[in-house]
This record gives structure tokens, C-alpha cells and sequence, in this order.
């Protein structure tokens, strides 16, 4: 066996896509898991088993994309409903380093299920990660993971040229420098539920979603009664905000080419100084958030000028 497959792209469709499904490039990570929950008995006052099998298997796949605008377009928090094609986790066949012509690919699909942010990890001077997890659900008829082989890559564009970075950051109308990085726990509490006695699961439940952003950054003056102070500072949709910068070779685009969050919550100091030996000191604030009765704990809006 001279071939092997690589990470190509996600194609995925949603309830909300009105049946054109979406080509999420920019991969860095797939994986697919089958849970498998095995039984292995032994009885009857034998060292060895009597009796072994499977009684369960919670199908999930992960992949995780720079491609973050493509991504969020669709794949929002709590989670996204799959419909259509649901989700294919695309592999490219490579022969000798040289990807090979025609119906020669694979696609690893999940028809039934949803996808779940995971976390959203964004570098003042590396590359902005999404990373997300897809559960499946057994329809009553067909095995919730399913292969198609020989494939001809997707018709669709893939698009896999955007890259993005942290940019400005705003609590409670106090405008934070000074920011290492940022990351985005979506803190979805998402679960696969047996029943009947089937292996897979037909039920899926999300029970939460505890978002909270946390940012490391060099600014430590920051953290007092006139920035953020020790018991917290508020935060409203209408006075916070991160942009996510899309970079342009050595530097970022103009115009409205970023993504803007906004959140509400409650922002605090974590690590209120953090330094070794000879070298800056850093600290850290969470935010963690909620619900203000109208909007979402965050909101993404794509194709913004920064401020």
C-alpha cells in the first residue's frame, strides 16, 4: 500500500443553510471516534470471560479550522442542528507527497447529529483556531457513521486563504492594551443518551452553555479601581467587544474585513501578576458570561471595520 490520506476539508449543512452546504477549509486537526463501550465478563468462578460484546458506542467527530469566519457563519454556539449532508470530514488521498487525480478521495460522513463549539483560541501573533466536536444520533435506520469511497473532491470553493489574529479589546467601556491572547471556553454541556436497548444513541441534550473568555496580557496596571477592579467590572453588549483581525501577509487587511464579538458578563482578574525571575510580569482576566434577556451570551458579526 503506496497511498494515505490526509485532512482535506468539512463539508457541512445545517437546518439554518437552506440546503447549500458550506466547504470549511483551513483544517488542522480531524478525528473521528466510535466511543465504544465494551463488556468483557467473566463468571461462574472462571478466570476467563464468558462472554464479551459491545453495549454501547457514542459516535463523535472533531476537527478544528484557521478558517474561523467560514465557521462561524454557521457553527454557533450552544450548537448547530445538521441537515442535508450533515457533516463530511473530507481526506485526501497522497501518493508519494503528490495528492492523486480524479474519484480517488474519501469522505467519512455524519447524516444525523449536532456540532458543538468547542473552543476558540485567538494569538496576538500566531494564527486564530476553532476547534468543534460533531455528535452523532442514530436515525432508526442507518449507522450514525457512514464512508463513501472513490470520491471526486467537492464542486465547492475551498476557501482556506484567511487568517486572523486578536485585536482590540473592550470591557465595560475600559479599553484593555496590551493582550497576548485570548481564548473563548463555549462551555456547551452537550450529552448522548441510549435508549431501548440500542447501541447508538437517538437522543442528544445540551443542558448548558457557560461560556467564558479568558485573556493573558502584559497590561498588570490594568487591573485596578479605574480599569478592572479586584471584585469585577461589568460587561454589556453595548460597551464590550473583541475584534478578530484578518491578516494580510505582514500586516491586516483594510476595511471591513474583521469579525467583531460582543458579550455580557462579568469580567475579573485571575492572575493579578505573574513574573519569574528577571522577566515581565503578566496576568490574566476571565469573563465569564450571560444572558441579558435579548441577546446571546455572544455574538459574532462578520465583515467589520475595526474601531
Amino acid at each position: 500500500m503506496s497511498s494515505l490520506y490526509a485532512p482535506y476539508a468539512i463539508r457541512y449543512e445545517t437546518d439554518a443553510m437552506s440546503g447549500t452546504p458550506a466547504l470549511l477549509g483551513g483544517i488542522t486537526k480531524q478525528s473521528i471516534s466510535a466511543g465504544s463501550e465494551e463488556s468483557q465478563e467473566a463468571v461462574a468462578g472462571a478466570a476467563y470471560p464468558l462472554w464479551v460484546g459491545l453495549t454501547g458506542q457514542k459516535v463523535m467527530a472533531e476537527f478544528t479550522s484557521r478558517n474561523i469566519e467560514t465557521a462561524l457563519t454557521y457553527l454557533t454556539p450552544p450548537c448547530a442542528v445538521l441537515a442535508g449532508v450533515g457533516v463530511q470530514q473530507w481526506q485526501v488521498k497522497r501518493t508519494d507527497g503528490v495528492v492523486t487525480a480524479g474519484a480517488t478521495h474519501r469522505h467519512a460522513d455524519i447524516a444525523d447529529g449536532i456540532v458543538v463549539p468547542r473552543r476558540l483560541v485567538i494569538p496576538a501573533d500566531g494564527h486564530a483556531e476553532i476547534s468543534y466536536q460533531v455528535l452523532a444520533r442514530y436515525d432508526g435506520t442507518n449507522a450514525p457513521l457512514l464512508f463513501t469511497e472513490t470520491a471526486a473532491l467537492p464542486a465547492e470553493t475551498l476557501a482556506d486563504v484567511a487568517r486572523w489574529a486578536m485585536g482590540s479589546y473592550q470591557v465595560g467601556s475600559i479599553a484593555l492594551d496590551g493582550n497576548l491572547n485570548m481564548e473563548i471556553d463555549f462551555g456547551v454541556k452537550a450529552e448522548q443518551i441510549q435508549t431501548d436497548g440500542d447501541v447508538w444513541a437517538k437522543y442528544l441534550d445540551v443542558s448548558d452553555y457557560l461560556a467564558k473568555i479568558t485573556v493573558r496580557s502584559v497590561g498588570t496596571e490594568q487591573i485596578a479601581d479605574a480599569g478592572i477592579p479586584l471584585v469585577g467590572k461589568a460587561a454589556a453588549h453595548a460597551d464590550s467587544f473583541a475584534y478578530i483581525r484578518q491578516r494580510d501577509g505582514g500586516g491586516f487587511t483594510a476595511g471591513s474585513q474583521h469579525i467583531k464579538i460582543t458579550f455580557d458578563g462579568l469580567c475579573y482578574a485571575d492572575d493579578v501578576y505573574d513574573a519569574s525571575g528577571n522577566q515581565r510580569g503578566e496576568c490574566s482576566l476571565i469573563t465569564i458570561l450571560k444572558f441579558d434577556g435579548t441577546n446571546a451570551p455572544l455574538t459574532f458579526a462578520m465583515n467589520e471595520a475595526l474601531p
